[in-house]
């Protein structure tokens, strides 16, 4: 039985050191961080930070925006883009203010991501489901028009 012991417990000794080693993702983004508030609130920290805004108009049902945020918005070089250059908020069109922004801005399909300077002007407007380089690409060109 001894003998076991000293076998296994270098072993688990090991796995765990490693396993704390490997868990540790504080340098690493998660994934764009959402603001969690209202669209108000969104657009004074938006103008407190000289920031644009992005929208991400969704709804539940939509196949694409779930497809953005298992694979897009989880990309390490979109992510920290977005968080560094943007206050990035999650709209829902169907429910509670959502259906009167979507209204405001002309959303019609989803997702839809709209970039808002601090006037609540859109900078640049994209429908449909777009892949990391296409959606980092996005970013990149609404922040020409941002100052």
């Amino acid at each position: 039985m001894m003998k076991k012991l000293f076998i296994l417990l270098p072993i688990l000794v090991v796995f765990i050191c490693t396993y704390s080693v490997c868990a540790k993702t504080d340098d690493a983004p998660l994934g764009i961080k959402f603001f969690e508030g209202t669209l108000n609130e969104a657009l004074a920290k938006s103008a407190k930070e000289n920031k644009p805004l992005f929208l991400d108009v969704v709804t539940s049902w939509c196949g694409y925006c779930k497809k953005m945020k298992q694979n897009i918005f989880i990309d390490k070089e979109v992510a920290t883009y977005f968080n560094k250059n943007f206050i990035c908020i999650e709209i829902d069109a169907e429910h509670g203010d959502g259906r009167t922004i979507a209204k405001k801005y002309g959303v019609s399909s989803y997702p839809t991501f709209i970039i808002i300077n601090k006037n609540e002007k859109p900078i640049l407007t994209t429908e449909g489901y777009l892949d990391a380089k296409d959606f980092l690409k996005m970013g990149k060109e609404a922040m020409k028009y941002f100052k």
